[in-house]
């Protein structure tokens, strides 16, 4: 699965990032606008959504859970510092909505696995976390490590990397054991947002059948 996340410092603006990563078969949206405004945030949903529908793709927020939930959208992203608790989101999103939960340990997946969280996204792969900057990047080797702790621990929610994934983290990531990927610059700042975003659509395509083979679907 291949999750957009959209970058507020690109050239592009956030709206029209989304469009073309719709363009180009993306179904997965995070509208990740740090410091923007309530309203900044509603201008923008209000223009993808038409665009979101005709994709029937599936759109979230990061942190803005108030948002979220006035702008009817699919549910919401609480970074490592969400100031709002993931029993709180699910109450107020309700049971359809996706609730999503960063983490960079196994502690932080431990505090969440009986809180009903749709996925939890470990990060920082690479690089720093807004959210959290003195939280380390975890690497290959650290995705490995923790997804490894959670299986051993029978904790079975779906994971997905991010922070500065690149194209060539791609099999690595998948090897270490993750379900997904969040990706925001690498397809954001690419001089065609939607010829990079099908083939990150394809690449991911590869590893999705690969995993349904193996379970026998």
């Amino acid at each position: 699965m291949l999750q957009f996340i959209t970058d507020y410092n690109s050239e592009v603006p956030v709206s029209e990032q989304v469009k073309r990563v719709l363009a180009g078969g993306g179904n997965w949206i995070q509208i990740r606008m740090p410091g923007a405004t309530d309203a900044e945030i509603s201008g923008v949903v209000e223009d993808i959504m038409p665009a979101c529908l005709e994709k029937q793709a599936f759109l979230l927020l990061t942190d803005h859970v108030d948002e979220a939930k006035t702008l009817n959208v699919g549910g919401a992203v609480l970074s490592l510092k969400s100031e709002t608790l993931p029993s709180k989101a699910r109450v107020f999103l309700g049971a359809a909505a996706v609730v999503a939960v960063s983490v960079n340990n196994i502690e932080d997946v431990r505090a969440v696995r009986s809180l009903d969280v749709d996925c939890v996204i470990l990060t920082p792969f690479r690089g720093k976390d807004t959210g959290n900057p003195d939280a380390p990047e975890l690497g290959v080797e650290g995705v490995r490590s923790l997804i490894k702790a959670m299986h051993d621990e029978e904790i079975m929610i779906p994971t997905v990397a991010a922070g500065d994934i690149r194209f060539d983290d791609i099999a690595p990531l998948f090897d270490a054991g993750i379900s997904g990927l969040a990706v925001s610059s690498a397809i954001a700042d690419a001089p065609d947002i939607t010829v990079e975003t099908a083939q990150w659509v394809s690449e991911l395509a590869k590893y999705e059948r690969r995993e349904r083979k193996e379970v026998g679907l």
